[in-house]
């Protein structure tokens, strides 16, 4: 795990609308689902109404704004190994009714344009996925549509360890349902692109700007070689004071310059708490990648919070260098691994070759694999230029004659390209004839 306390940047991280996260974002998070939704007059200071009892305009509008993003943002874990509770149907029918009434309320009263858009968004786009799920429960069964609406209503009330349960039937139900499928996925993106406004709002809505030393640290792990389902993330309060109403922007840079961006809300932040969220990268549609929390070979995380008391803004961490490495290592050691043989005299080839069959891991990705052979004093080493090699995949090395002899032993160097770790095992040579 890499523990990094960011440093500040003056730079604001922009909310662009045309590149907004797929709406089933939440499809293979780990990220805790809320107890129920959050009505206007449930936040101290509004009137029965659910108009807020402040002094000025600017009270209300950040009142408004806290019930919003608490509803529709994802919660930060506190425990990284925090379950997400599975529920039936008439409990997510209710929170994702509760959810949608909250939002009106808010477009009822709220003096501020784009908290009035946002709510319109979440409220309709949620109002699609409770009407559709209401409509098809009754022939659910019969025809296969039960992992989708277990799926659309544990996005609409952030119940992922449902929608998890019911990731692969659905992916199974793809081809066969594309009319609902497409559907429900339209409701997700726009359910999805309302959430990633929440940060322009936010800055409206906070505390003032932080120019002294960082107020959260990260830690980051990223899932390699198939370890983990998704990356992990843990950001703590390091700041000497409780925060409030946070909203916290968490933008991931890959190294061929994708990007993926997560909204969270924590009501309450006590000083060295630590939150946690994990992130997945989603699955593989007709229509592209769906549900992608994270991109492929994290190069940067640029962090930004907005609470009561404080507000910062692109607070960046470069993830590669040793501390992706110890990363990459504790994931793999003692998991990856191959198994060796020798086969002196092959029927095709041109020398020695040996197999290897990579097993303990899912795959891993592009790399240069080194043998060296030895035998009493006598060595030779010969290297392999290499893309993806998945789990139970037998690969042959052929010296194509440059080795004139048969070794005792084998060291085995895999390095991979962009890091600089490199797994080694030595094996012995199990000589067998023909």
């Amino acid at each position: 795990m890499v523990r990094h306390v960011i440093s500040a940047s003056r730079g604001i991280v922009s909310i662009a609308l045309t590149f907004v996260i797929p709406a089933v974002l939440i499809l293979v998070s780990g990220n805790t689902a809320r107890a129920a939704a959050v009505l206007p007059d449930d936040v101290p200071g509004d009137s029965p109404s659910g108009a807020a009892v402040t002094e000025d305009a600017g009270g209300a509008i950040r009142a408004d704004y806290t019930v919003l993003a608490r509803n529709l943002a994802d919660p930060l874990l506190t425990r990284p190994d925090e379950p997400a509770p599975l529920k039936d149907f008439s409990q997510l029918l209710a929170e994702a009714q509760a959810m949608v009434v909250a939002y009106d309320e808010i477009r009822a009263h709220t003096a501020d344009t784009a908290i009035s858009f946002v709510a319109k968004e979440a409220s309709e786009s949620s109002s699609v996925l409770v009407e559709n799920a209401r409509e098809r429960f009754g022939r659910a069964q019969q025809d296969g549509l039960t992992p989708i609406l277990r799926m659309a209503l544990g996005i609409v009330t952030n119940s992922p360890g449902l929608v998890g349960a019911e990731f692969a039937n659905a992916l199974d139900l793809q081809d066969k349902k594309d009319d609902e499928t497409i559907a429900t996925l339209k409701a997700f993106l726009r359910n999805r692109a309302a959430q990633l406004m929440l940060p322009e709002i936010a800055k409206r809505c906070t505390g003032p700007l932080l120019d002294g030393p960082s107020s959260i640290s990260v830690d980051f792990d990223e899932s390699w070689a198939g370890t983990n389902s998704q990356d992990s993330l843990k950001v703590q309060n390091i700041s000497s004071r409780t925060l409030h109403n946070c909203t916290v922007l968490v933008v991931l840079q890959g190294a061929a310059g994708d990007v993926a961006q997560d909204v969270h809300f924590v009501q309450e932040w006590e000083s060295g708490s630590p939150r946690f969220a994990r992130y997945g990268l989603g699955f593989e549609t007709r229509a592209g990648r769906v549900g992608r929390q994270t991109v492929f070979d994290v190069q940067e995380i640029r962090v930004s919070v907005w609470a009561d008391e404080l507000r910062q803004e692109g607070l960046a961490y470069r993830y590669p260098g040793r501390e992706r490495d110890r990363d990459i290592g504790k994931q793999i050691e003692g998991k990856l691994d191959v198994r060796l043989k020798y086969v002196p005299t092959p029927f095709f080839g041109t020398g020695r070759s040996f197999d290897l069959t990579l097993v303990g891991v899912n795959s891993i990705p592009r790399h240069k694999i080194t043998l060296t052979f030895h035998r009493g004093r006598d060595s030779a080493s010969m290297s392999w230029d290499k893309d993806w090699w998945r789990q139970g995949e037998v690969r042959r090395f052929d010296t194509a004659g440059k080795l004139a002899w048969d070794p005792e032993r084998v060291d085995i160097a895999i390095c991979f390209y962009g890091d600089s770790y490199t797994w080694r095992r030595t094996l012995e040579v199990p000589h067998q004839h023909p």
